[in-house]
């Protein structure tokens, strides 16, 4: 068995559909803003009545109103935002850099409003790759990041990516291509940045989730590349597709790993 198989855990026996949580958060939301080095932020906040460090969650999609999975790490007593990382207007950023931007000045925000100095992260699809991003270029700002199927290896000639899932999923997916294409090419994806080295000492800290039935971020080519290099461990959640941020073994896994010492 190789290092590689023995990091993944199979969670659930072969071809058989894992369960969807059905946790939802004790508290209703309250919308927070404010303006941080120079920058305006702003987000869903859910606080629980005892919290001693927070959450960033990163939403997937290149639109607004994306419903959070966050009841899990709410209520497991995690301060919890849901960043709107597209806070200044345009519905599909073109620059994934000022995510990253967006994503450390919502942690000074809730660092300076609440008192909080362990901030984790917490990202599903392009917030994952959101992310394993802000991660890389600012691990003093982030205790710990657990990203979920994210698509963080486009740029990689020996995995050449499949636009046509896309197409599959919704027009409203098919209409998005071009400019989810310019995003990705903007700056280094995830798996770059690791051949880069910008990982390195950051191995503990960080945690991929995927599922083994997931065609829009296969995990042979989006977490698999990322963990050979990095050795990062990475989980298999089998018979999950592109929702393993609402499974409720993906939720386990996530809140085990964000709420150990």
């Amino acid at each position: 068995m190789s290092w590689i198989d023995k990091l993944w855990e199979i969670v659930f026996e072969k071809n058989k559909s894992p369960e969807m949580s059905t946790v939802y958060p004790l508290v209703q939301p309250v919308l927070i803003s404010g303006t941080y080095n120079g920058n305006y932020v702003e987000g869903e906040l859910y606080k629980p009545p005892h919290f001693k460090k927070a959450i960033l969650y990163c939403h997937g999609g290149f639109a607004d109103g994306i419903t959070p999975d966050v009841g899990a790490y709410v209520n497991t007593g995690n301060l919890t935002l849901h960043v709107d990382y597209e806070a200044e207007g345009d519905v599909f950023n073109s620059n994934p850099d000022r995510d990253v931007i967006e994503l450390v000045d919502s942690a000074e925000m809730v660092k300076t409003l609440y008192g909080v100095t362990d901030i984790d992260l917490v990202g599903s699809s392009r917030g994952a790759y959101a992310a394993l991003k802000a991660f890389g270029h600012h691990p003093d700002k982030f205790r710990r990041v657990v990203a979920m199927m994210g698509p963080i290896n486009m740029n990689d000639p020996a995995y050449p990516y499949d636009w046509s899932v896309w197409g599959a999923q919704s027009p409203k997916h098919l209409a998005m291509i071009e400019g989810a294409k310019k995003y990705f090419a903007t700056s280094l994806d995830p798996t770059q940045m690791a051949k880069a080295e910008m990982y390195k000492g950051l191995e503990s800290r960080i945690l991929l989730i995927y599922g083994s039935e997931d065609p829009i971020c296969p995990l042979e080519d989006m977490m698999i590349p990322f963990c050979e290099i990095t050795k990062v461990k990475g989980i298999k959640i089998e018979g999950a597709s592109h929702n393993v941020h609402r499974t409720k073994d993906g939720q386990i896994y996530a809140v085990t790993f964000l709420n150990r010492r």
